[in-house]
């Protein structure tokens, strides 16, 4: 049974996913400087792999990081935040952030209003 009150780790997570979108959005943007030569790597292959590989996972993380706090209250919304989540452990910078949200994600009140 899905309830319509927001549980209360929503909000941290709407602020934790917006971090990572800015985060990731800064992480295409130094791509996008590598590709253009703005900041020079060692060598011009060096810069194009970088440039590239930069760009690319910034857009890519940035949609998905845009888009997770926005999805449907779904069993698998649910899974897929709880994974996103999991994602922030491997950086230090939102370790504290993400073990909060791990621990608040698998309440049940979190789980009811998806659904879970």
């Amino acid at each position: 049974m899905m309830t319509e009150q927001r549980p209360a780790g929503f909000n941290v997570f709407l602020a934790y996913s917006l971090s990572l979108a800015l985060a990731y959005f800064l992480v295409a943007g130094l791509g996008v400087l590598f590709l253009t030569g703005v900041v020079p790597a060692e060598t011009e292959a060096e810069s194009l792999i970088m440039g590239v590989v930069m760009t690319v996972m910034g857009v890519g993380l940035f949609g998905v990081s845009v888009a997770m706090p926005f999805l449907p209250r779904t069993k698998a919304a649910w899974i897929g935040q709880l994974l996103f989540i999991g994602m922030g452990t491997s950086s230090c910078c939102w370790l504290p952030l993400s073990i909060y949200l791990l621990i608040a994600w698998t309440k049940p009140e979190v789980k009811a209003y998806y659904g879970a």
